[in-house]
């Protein structure tokens, strides 16, 4: 079988005790703990860490395979990657299950299942229980198959068979043709991709292997520029990014983060308190650029 998982970077310190380097790791259930800040200081590395104790939301996937053997490779790649497995399911209904008691962030989907009712059937049928970015894993390519899976408008496709490596850049892909908006074909030819991917309410911060962390948008308190690296605080955590502000904002465009010097971007719904040209956040202050004044106290009037 040609799919393996040799060849690709895992996520193995991420997931179980390790004390090099002098930092300590930890797992915990439903996240990744650590205890000081990582920084990846490779300027082609996108490096994003979380510092001060607390635990990353994870990318949660819901992986639908009738090939018990693959499944579990699946299962097992995206574990040590970093990502949370939410249920291994081989037919329509154990499908549609799973998503009605955890809804997954993204799905990879095998058109050919077991059942009545294949991938594609059963892709259709999720879009009642919401809206999910869904890869498919076929190594069916006649034209009558992939004129069905189009219509349903998956985020990405994995021919089989495929690598470990293969199968971990599929969800950087499928996370940004998904915000986007935008439907993949068989024949998509990707560029990289950016090191945020933003939804809605949600953002997709990619880490120092590559691969994405969940955060929602409504939890950041503020982004902090200092030279050449951006700071994303939220109530627990922090994320570094190798980032300039205009491209941080470019990424995160929300309406409730507003720039308000040229060194900070606050959520306007965690502000405490104004102090003259001040805005407290939690014991943090933060002030308002001379520049920016006007415009944060219109929006913050719009907004509120």
């Amino acid at each position: 079988m040609a799919w393996g998982l040799t060849g690709i970077p895992l996520f193995l310190a991420l997931r179980s005790t390790h004390s090099a380097i002098g930092f300590g790791i930890g797992h915990r259930a439903g996240g990744v703990e650590l205890g000081i800040l990582i920084l990846e200081l490779d300027p082609a590395v996108v490096s994003c860490t979380l510092i001060n104790g607390s635990v990353m939301s994870l990318v949660k996937i819901l992986v639908v395979e009738d090939d018990i053997l693959i499944a579990e490779e699946i299962a097992v790649t995206l574990k040590k990657a970093g990502y949370e497995v939410t249920a291994s399911t081989d037919t329509c209904a154990a499908t549609l299950e799973a998503v009605r008691v955890n809804p997954p962030d993204l799905i990879f989907m095998d058109i050919r299942i077991d059942g009545e009712e294949d991938g594609i059937e059963t892709a259709k049928k999720l879009k009642d229980q919401g809206n999910f970015p869904i890869i498919f894993l076929t190594n069916l390519h006649d034209s009558e198959t992939l004129k069905r899976a189009m219509a349903v408008k998956p985020a990405n496709y994995l021919a089989k068979p495929f690598t470990a490596h293969q199968l971990l850049v599929s969800i950087q892909h499928a996370l940004l043709n998904f915000s986007e908006n935008r439907t993949a074909t068989i024949e998509t030819k990707f560029t990289a991709t950016p090191d945020i991917i933003t939804l809605p309410d949600t953002v997709f911060i990619k880490d120092n292997l590559g691969n994405f962390k969940k955060q929602e948008i409504a939890d950041i308190l503020y982004i902090e520029a200092d030279r050449a690296y951006c700071s994303i605080h939220t109530q627990q955590e922090r994320y570094v990014q190798s980032a300039s502000m205009s491209h941080i904002k470019e990424r995160i465009n929300h309406p409730h983060l507003v720039q308000v010097s040229r060194s900070h971007v606050v959520n306007i719904n965690k502000i405490d308190a104004l102090k003259s040209n001040l805005i407290v956040i939690q014991d943090i202050e933060i002030k308002i650029g001379g520049q920016f004044r006007e415009r944060f106290l219109a929006h913050l009037k719009l907004v509120r």
